[in-house]
């Protein structure tokens, strides 16, 4: 799940720059419709898309994004399980029939490489370690790292490919000279950000993540801000916001923001416990860091006690783990 967390983003924002318009624009909406967590009616969208051309493996593409988006939202895979693979694996077809008549097509090289890679990315955070993740994972690396080379002016797989570098900083710390490999990963994310129009979104977010795990704060601050300020009606940026203003200290400015978050959730999102818990054991922890046991303790409490029904367990227990730390610290 760590892996997972690091890499997907939780933004369905693909390159499509090799599509042509009105085409483009329908892309741009689903993307658009996805960071406003609208994401029935983004999958919609890129229905439309794939019933005028289905051999297209960009479409696919977005809507499995965009389902995956919403499956790491809500925590619920049983309602997207089959589709999601399918268009997964429709993708890579696709992408691959392609490659077949021109083997060194940048733009299939990245539909395949990111299909595959979202397909691994899935898995792991489904069923966790399979040597289907692995085989998914690796192929998708390998036609990534393709399509940059090919095309150094390509800048939709530097988003991936970066994100792993920093990944690989974070979870092999004790390997030597990963941090230069952070370096390189953060690096390939600015440059998306500087010349990505279509993957920006998740470039500023996994950028914002790979700036807080090195406790770069102010710099993070500021890409999330960043983010915030181009993608307002997102909570993708303003939760890492509200994350980085507590590890600064800033607690009131941390609480507002999550109270925020949760005062604007939709009637669907305020219904989903999970998606409240997602943002209130941040609020618990806050009470915890200021001193507030026992305020902590009944929040812990309070989050334990609601339904969860219908949540994967690969999706609950790491965002549980937060709360039991919390706990062991506020509670005895």
């Amino acid at each position: 799940m760590i892996l997972l967390r690091a890499v997907a983003v939780t933004v369905a924002v693909w390159a499509v720059s090799a599509t042509a318009a009105p085409r483009l624009d329908q892309l741009q909406l689903a993307t658009a419709l996805t960071l406003k967590h609208n994401y029935s009616r983004a999958t919609e969208v890129a229905d439309s898309l794939i019933a005028a051309d289905p051999k297209n493996p960009d479409a696919h593409l977005q809507k499995a994004a965009t389902l995956f988006t919403w499956v790491d939202d809500f925590g619920t895979t049983a309602p997207f399980d089959s589709s999601l693979i399918s268009e997964l694996t429709t993708a890579a077809d696709l992408a691959k029939a392609r490659l077949d008549t021109i083997p060194d097509d940048n733009w299939s090289l990245f539909f395949l490489g990111s299909a595959e890679l979202y397909h691994g990315l899935y898995l792991v955070g489904r069923d966790g370690f399979s040597l289907s993740l692995v085989s998914h994972a690796l192929s998708g690396m390998d036609a990534l790292e393709s399509a940059a080379r090919l095309a150094p002016q390509l800048t939709e797989p530097l988003i991936p490919l970066g994100s792993i570098l920093c990944w690989r900083a974070t979870a092999l710390s004790w390997v030597p000279f990963q941090s230069s490999k952070r370096g390189e990963g953060i690096a390939m994310l600015k440059r998306a950000i500087d010349t990505d129009t279509y993957g920006r979104a998740g470039a500023i977010q996994r950028l914002a993540y790979a700036l807080y795990d090195d406790d770069r704060f102010e710099e993070a601050l500021e890409v999330a801000r960043m983010g915030e300020g181009e993608f307002p009606q997102s909570r993708f940026f303003s939760q890492i916001e509200a994350r980085i203003l507590l590890a600064m200290g800033q607690y009131q400015e941390s609480d507002a923001l999550y109270n925020r978050i949760l005062s604007n959730l939709s009637p669907t999102e305020a219904a989903s416990d999970f998606i409240r818990m997602k943002y209130m054991r941040y609020l618990a922890k806050s009470k915890l860091l200021r001193g507030e046991n026992k305020e902590a303790c009944s929040m812990c409490a309070e989050i334990r006690s609601w339904e969860y029904d219908g949540v994967s367990e690969s999706w609950l227990k790491p965002k549980m783990r937060v709360l039991s730390d919390i706990e062991d610290l506020a509670c005895n």
